[in-house]
């Protein structure tokens, strides 16, 4: 491994006020380090993965409903610049312009992520899905990812059905 790589990412668990190496690459990066010199990090706690599923169980469910009729990733866009998740741009000609943040899970904490998530779930559920009840949106999105998550959108509150 390089010295370089000793930039790279790795999993630590907390033992206390101590951080160690949780694999090879991790102990790698360690040990390419030179002993006594200052190093920069940037500490936060790994994403959930079961709600990163949901959120794109959620932009599923609103296709497949009929509520967006382009794709998934222009629904994301779309969902992520009516919720506020956006850089503010001004352009040469004076006009204002909103372009998507990421929501990689590097760029987004999981505390940003809940409060995105849940505005995205309130918003797609009034908005998009016939003013559906946001709660059992999202209980149904987490039935589908805990479930078969090749599974379509059924009906809740009357508002969309079962796709094939």
């Amino acid at each position: 491994m390089t010295k370089q790589a000793a930039f790279s990412r790795a999993y630590v668990p907390s033992l206390g006020s101590v951080l160690v190496p949780l694999d090879a690459d991790g102990r790698e990066m360690v040990e390419a380090m030179t002993a006594g010199k200052p190093a920069m990090v940037r500490l936060h706690t790994p994403r959930n993965i079961k709600h990163h599923r949901m959120f794109f169980a959620l932009l599923r469910m609103a296709t497949d409903s009929g509520a967006w009729d382009s794709s998934e990733e222009t629904l994301r866009d779309a969902i992520k610049i009516a919720c506020g998740c956006v850089d503010t741009i001004i352009g040469l000609d004076g006009r204002t312009y909103f372009k998507p943040r990421s929501m990689s899970f590097e760029s987004m904490s999981q505390a940003e992520f809940s409060r995105f998530f849940d505005r995205a779930v309130f918003y797609v559920s009034t908005h998009l899905l016939g003013d559906a009840n946001w709660q059992a949106v999202r209980d149904r999105i987490g039935e589908m990812v805990d479930g078969d998550l090749g599974r379509r959108a059924t009906e809740v509150n009357g508002r969309w059905k079962k796709s094939a």
